[in-house]
């Protein structure tokens, strides 16, 4: 696969692209790709989830979180939300507990 990565005034560009049920992957201008397998247990609903996404992988990368750690983040988030039925949010506290419970 081939990227091509534009940035006008030459800052950080990233892609995070969705894989459905595979995760997401993470694009870098001069990095290799970086894949993250789903975080999904249950899927009830995937309405909002790239909502989700998108604004936990802005948020992470405001906070000073490095482009992996923000997809991670991300990712989980999205994972809780398709969990619910219907469009749905994501607690700080149901974040935490997906990340907790992420190797059982």
């Amino acid at each position: 696969m081939r990227v091509r990565y534009c940035s006008k005034n030459g800052n950080h560009v990233y892609l995070l692209i969705s894989l459905g049920e595979h995760g997401v992957m993470l694009f870098q201008k001069g990095e290799e790709p970086h894949h993250i397998p789903t975080k999904a247990r249950d899927v009830f609903d995937v309405s909002g989830a790239g909502d989700t996404a998108i604004a936990l992988f802005t948020l992470a990368l405001a906070c000073e979180a490095d482009p992996i750690e923000a997809a991670e983040i991300a990712n989980h988030g999205s994972a809780v939300v398709i969990g619910k039925s219907g469009t749905a949010t994501v607690t700080p506290a149901e974040l935490i507990s997906n990340f907790e419970h992420d190797f059982d």
